[in-house]
């Protein structure tokens, strides 16, 4: 089984956010830059499955430019077996539809049976890729996993919904976006990093790729979130009802 994770270039999530004087984009210069954490915990899992022979070839994709090759030296790193570099101009922008097309050439050319990725990225929060993916290529998506488990020619997961749990099955080949608390990545060891300096990345220009981008949505603007106001505390319940009653909010 060939197993494929999706992994994205994002600036650290530990790092505060800035927006340029224009409010048009994200500064992203001289800021450090990490894995995508839900796509650390999918190739985490893939590791784990290639592991315990679940799978033959675990290969890590991902869009960008050039700095993207040193992501997916982590994701080599993690336990992936080669990886593919989409490369682009390092201010193209591409959004989930364009993404999840270009994956889908990816997911045919190479006979995919599994892709397993983050169910988004900590930077847009889209969350769209892993279902538009799975509509391209017309295959089941079992979505948020936080549990996996694969079966013969099937797939098994467990996810959350506005009512509880479902536990559902698919048929391979499957798509699966992961939830941050189906499995804890391993820190990267040092002479994992060397290791992976050995493994190839096969590089290829988005022009190479038979899409066509259709770019629908623009982007206005970024804005910061308003600030919140000072906490006030409250010695007895009667001085809080007394103050809920003077802004309105209690009769």
């Amino acid at each position: 089984m060939k197993i494929l994770v999706p992994v994205k270039r994002v600036i650290d999530p530990n790092v505060p956010v800035r927006i340029d004087l224009e409010g048009k984009n994200i500064v992203s210069q001289n800021q450090p830059h990490a894995l995508n954490p839900f796509d650390e915990v999918a190739l985490a899992k893939a590791a784990m499955l290639r592991a315990n022979g679940d799978a033959s070839e675990l290969i890590a994709v991902s869009i960008g430019g050039e700095k993207t090759a040193d992501t997916l030296r982590t994701a080599l790193a993690m336990g992936a077996d080669r990886a593919i570099h989409i490369v682009t101009n390092e201010d193209q922008t591409l959004q989930p539809f364009d993404i999840a097309g270009i994956l889908a050439q990816i997911f045919r050319e190479e006979q995919f049976d599994l892709a397993l990725m983050g169910k988004q990225s900590v930077d847009s929060d889209a969350g769209q890729t892993p279902s538009l993916l799975a509509g391209f290529l017309n295959l089941p998506l079992l979505p948020d996993s936080f549990k996996l488990e694969i079966e013969g020619e099937h797939v098994i997961a467990s996810f959350d919904h506005d009512h509880g749990q479902t536990r559902a099955r698919a048929a391979l080949p499957a798509i699966i976006s992961c939830e941050l608390h189906l499995c804890e990545p391993r820190p990267v060891s040092l002479p994992a990093m060397m290791k992976a300096r050995q493994k190839p990345i096969a590089s290829r220009p988005l022009a190479d790729i038979p899409v066509t981008l259709k770019q629908t949505v623009s982007l206005i603007k970024y804005k910061e979130p308003a600030a919140r106001s000072a906490c006030q505390f409250f010695d007895s319940v009667p001085e809080l009802a007394e103050q809920l009653r003077t802004d309105g909010l209690l009769k």
